[in-house]
C-alpha cells in the first residue's frame, strides 16, 4: 500500500568492500548526523565499529552542512570534491544503531523514510482546480480514495441506475441484519 507521507524503512540493504571482498548487508537502518569535525568522525567509525554495523557516507546531500566548500580550520574554500561527510546511513542489529545514536558524536538521528517524490509542473507557481484536486487526491489513503472515486463514478450514472443501487444496497443491509 502506498503511502504519501512515506514509511519508514525498516530495513535496508547495503553493499560494502571489506578487505577487498564485496559484503551485502539487509538489516536495520537509520541516518546519523555527526559533528563536523574530524574528531567526531573518528568517535563516530569507533562507535560504529563497536556496534557491529556498517556506515555509508550520505551522498548528494540535503544532509549537507551550508554548502560544504569552506575548510573550518584554515578558513580557505575547497573544492566539493574534497569536503568530509558528515551524514552516514548505518545499517546494522537494532542494539548496535541504538549504541551508535548514543555516541557523543552524534548530533542528530532520523529514520530512513521511503517516499515517492512528488512530480509536479512549474507552471506559474499557482495550480488549477484540477491540479489542486489531482494533489488532493493523491494526500489520500487508499480506502479514502477508493471511496470518493465511487461516490464520484455513482453521481455520473443516470437517476434511475443511482436509484436500484441504493435500493439493492438497503436490501442487502436488511438481509444481512435478519440473519
Amino acid at each position: 500500500m502506498f503511502s504519501p507521507r512515506g514509511t519508514l524503512v525498516r530495513s535496508a540493504r547495503l553493499r560494502a568492500e571489506v578487505d577487498g571482498a564485496e559484503v551485502t548487508v539487509s538489516a536495520p537502518v537509520v541516518l546519523v548526523t555527526v559533528g563536523a569535525n574530524s574528531e567526531s568522525r573518528r568517535t563516530f567509525r569507533r562507535a560504529v565499529g563497536a556496534a557491529g554495523c556498517v556506515a555509508e557516507p550520505v551522498v548528494g546531500d540535503a544532509y549537507a552542512e551550508a554548502d560544504g566548500t569552506f575548510n573550518r580550520r584554515t578558513g580557505a574554500r575547497q573544492r566539493p570534491e574534497a569536503v568530509q561527510p558528515a551524514t552516514f546511513r548505518v545499517v546494522g542489529p537494532a542494539d548496535g544503531l541504538r549504541g551508535v545514536c548514543e555516541c557523543p558524536a552524534v548530533r542528530e538521528w532520523n529514520f530512513q523514510v521511503g517516499v515517492r517524490v512528488p512530480v509536479v509542473a512549474g507552471g506559474s507557481g499557482t495550480p488549477s482546480v484540477a491540479a489542486e484536486k489531482n494533489l488532493r487526491r493523491a494526500m489520500m489513503g487508499r480506502t479514502e480514495r477508493e471511496a470518493r472515486e465511487e461516490t464520484e463514478r455513482r453521481a455520473r450514472l443516470p437517476r434511475g441506475q443511482r436509484e436500484m443501487l441504493d435500493l439493492n444496497e438497503v436490501l442487502d443491509r436488511e438481509r444481512a441484519l435478519a440473519e
